[in-house]
């Protein structure tokens, strides 16, 4: 099972908010979504401008 449903939300990213539509979406429309479990994002980093 997952961390949390929350949790999604809390680490942000393109791919935990899909994810965690999924989840959402499993538990309250009874589908059946395949759905990974929520990946820790970087709070800070070096990006290059280019």
């Amino acid at each position: 099972m997952s961390k949390g449903n929350g949790q999604y939300l809390i680490e942000g990213g393109v791919d935990n908010f899909a994810n965690g539509f999924k989840f959402i979406a499993n538990i309250c429309l009874n589908t059946n979504y395949i759905y990974q479990q929520p990946q820790s994002i970087p709070r800070l980093g070096i990006y290059s401008i280019q």
